[in-house]
């Protein structure tokens, strides 16, 4: 009996696994849908620094104010497919929180976004965190075909004591007036490409 009920429960959670993801492909599909290429890595360096800047500028230009950061290397049900699914999901919205430079020697800047909310309340608000730079160089260049790169260097729980919508913050924080994109600020995934390929004209 115990065996039987033993392989019920796994059936169970393997066809509720496959039901969200097959939920989210389908919430992901639409017409703001972004088609640039590009090629998508991971890495495990600089998480804690890129987490640190996210709590920074989660104060200083989203407005939260009583809240807790939490890292994570990789989460349950988000592998690399899942995270391009997201990137692509919608090209105009803002929801990239610009963080700042990469940590290296390389052009390039560091994004956190908000992983989509069709995933589950478990993983909201949990913010990917990613470098975004123009084509790799060298023996690299070929494993990107010469596209741009976003890494995903891992991901940071939002803990709001306040019980905030994050997601809505990001969209209202302001544009600058002088339209020059720093840290701080919020952009589209449209924005976020258009940025990379300038680094590139450098």
């Amino acid at each position: 009996m115990c065996f039987s009920s033993s392989i019920l429960l796994c059936l169970a959670i393997l066809f509720s696994a496959a039901m969200r993801q097959a939920f989210a492909a389908t919430a992901f599909s639409g017409t703001d849908w972004f088609n640039e290429p590009f090629h998508l890595s991971t890495s495990s360096d600089y998480l804690n620094l890129y987490a640190i800047r996210l709590e920074l500028y989660l104060y200083q230009s989203v407005g939260l104010r009583q809240y807790q950061v939490k890292t994570f290397d990789s989460l349950p049900l988000i592998n690399l497919r899942e995270i391009e699914s997201q990137l692509r999901l919608q090209k105009s919205p803002r929801r990239f929180l610009h963080l700042g430079p990469t940590k290296g020697n390389s052009p390039g800047f560091v994004v956190g976004f908000p992983l989509a909310t069709e995933l589950g309340d478990e993983y909201r608000p949990t913010f990917a965190l990613l470098a975004a730079r123009p084509s790799a160089e060298d023996e690299d260049a070929g494993r990107s075909g010469g596209f741009p790169v976003l890494t995903l260097h891992g991901f940071a729980k939002v803990v709001d004591l306040e019980k905030n919508d994050v997601e809505r913050l990001l969209e209202q924080v302001p544009y600058r007036a002088d339209h020059v994109i720093e840290a701080g600020d919020v952009l589209s995934m449209r924005q976020v490409y258009r940025k990379i390929l300038q680094l590139a004209e450098v």
